[in-house]
């Protein structure tokens, strides 16, 4: 398995502190890219991780990005205080389909905020069903307001070939997955970046 280019995931908004624990060793004992935590353990991972080369993710709002643009804001600022190095907010998908310009000016004040603290602004697709054009807009969005990196999800392999020929090769791809067989025998090739559950390292 290519450690380098795993983020490991605790993908449970419930996590105990011994399911962290987990979390921060396999941190420590493995080559991983990075470690994507819920905001409410950021402080604690940062602090038993800050000897590590290693890149701490969490969420600015809500996993399903309809949270107004001021909370995600808020949020952000909160998360970087603590040690976050890369912070996701997540498309409303919504909003994209009413008036794409409300997610673009969304994306500009959130990359703003991580850029002037050093911090990385990532792009988290929803699992929802999305047409050719809507990640044409998507990908212009990111182009346009300095998005760092940008998470697929499996539903939307299928436009995988449009998205990398028309993505710029400065904004790092990623997808976010729950089968580590399709990522050891596909994913691992066609992203920079593969989000896998922490359990699957366990298993």
């Amino acid at each position: 398995m290519q450690y380098e280019q795993i983020i490991v995931d605790l993908n449970n908004p419930f996590a105990s502190e011994e399911e962290v624990d987990r979390v921060i060793q396999l941190g420590k004992q493995l080559p991983l890219k990075g470690v994507k935590i819920a905001p409410y353990w950021v402080k604690k991972v940062a602090r038993e991780l800050k000897n590590k080369a290693i890149l701490i993710q969490s969420n600015a709002g809500s996993f399903h990005g309809e949270d107004l643009t001021q909370i995600k804001v808020f949020a952000m600022k909160e998360l970087i205080k603590v040690g976050t190095h890369e912070v996701i907010s997540t498309l409303n998908v919504g909003a994209l389909r009413t008036n794409a310009g409300w997610c673009k000016i969304e994306c500009l004040q959130l990359s703003e905020t991580a850029h002037q603290q050093e911090v990385l602004h990532t792009l988290r697709i929803p699992d929802t069903v999305l047409r050719k054009e809507e990640f044409n807009q998507i990908i212009n969005i990111c182009h346009q307001t300095g998005i760092d990196s940008l998470i697929l999800q499996e539903i939307h392999l299928d436009h995988i070939d449009f998205i990398k020929k028309n993505l710029s090769e400065n904004i790092e791809l990623a997808i976010q997955t729950s089968h580590k067989e399709i990522y050891e025998k596909q994913l691992k090739t066609q992203f920079e970046t593969v989000i896998l559950s922490s359990d699957l390292l366990n298993s």
